[in-house]
């Protein structure tokens, strides 16, 4: 484990350089980290209130939310070679739940409280307002195309898998607790958190189970995970104790 600035809220990593990204709960700034000893590199503090994030690993763009104001929300862009930054969208709502990239088809996912729209550039493409909830993570499948969004609503808990030519449902599993999402296109594993602090290892065909892994000690509670596919770490937040957890995984 890695002691961190307080309050990590989200994390990114690109696997071509090793380079991790921290964004945080006061929203001040992303710290951007060397992978193999999470040494400080630099903050950036050009976004206001940075929270999600996911990396175009294939163009070096980390996508983030950002709020445009108190009563709306962004998603913006971080360039990873020069660290300028832009802002794509402005929603006229408060709150952006997820954000990921298909660095296949370019196409950016954000989730609102309203929905899950598909962005090309800076232009929605396709959206679903009909099958919404609380989206906690979304996680992309590049070899298949295949979109998962974990979903809650007041009455259940899924993973619904969408078509990322066409936002069409393709499939739904109902799960007992996960919290959050990520994939690993390399082997083929899902890696999910059940709350506190319990790391799931599941198989892409079905979502069964592979493994459990229980991180660190009483008292802690993760709050985000994502996996370095080039090594097959797995990276979890724990927001509360200002902790960053690293597990191996050796299936």
């Amino acid at each position: 484990a890695y002691e961190v600035d307080q309050g990590p809220r989200r994390i990114a990593i690109n696997p071509n350089s090793g380079v991790v990204y921290l964004s945080y709960v006061d929203g001040s700034h992303v710290s951007v980290h060397d992978g193999d000893d999470l040494h400080l590199i630099r903050q950036i503090t050009d976004l206001y209130n940075v929270r999600e994030m996911s990396i175009d690993v294939e163009r070096g763009i980390l996508y983030v939310e950002t709020f445009n104001n108190p009563n709306s929300v962004a998603w913006g862009r971080i360039y990873e070679s020069t660290y300028n930054t832009d802002v794509g969208h402005v929603f006229d709502t408060p709150v952006l739940n997820s954000i990921a990239i298909n660095p296949n088809t370019q196409h950016i996912y954000v989730a609102t409280g309203h929905g899950l729209y598909v962005f090309k550039d800076s232009d929605i493409l396709m959206k679903d307002e009909a099958n919404f909830g609380y989206h906690t993570s979304i996680a992309i499948d590049p070899q298949v195309n295949h979109v998962y969004v974990l979903t809650l609503t007041p009455n259940t808990r899924q993973i619904v898998v969408y078509d990322d030519n066409n936002l069409k449902i393709i499939n739904r599993y109902n799960i007992p607790y996960y919290a959050y999402l990520t994939y690993n296109s390399v082997n083929r594993h899902f890696y999910t958190i059940e709350p506190p602090n319990k790391l799931h290892i599941l198989d892409r065909v079905d979502l069964q189970e592979i493994s459990t892994v229980t991180i660190g000690v009483l008292g802690t509670s993760l709050d985000d995970i994502v996996v370095d596919e080039s090594t097959r770490k797995v990276w979890l937040i724990d927001t509360r104790n200002s902790q960053v957890y690293v597990v191996q995984d050796t299936q």
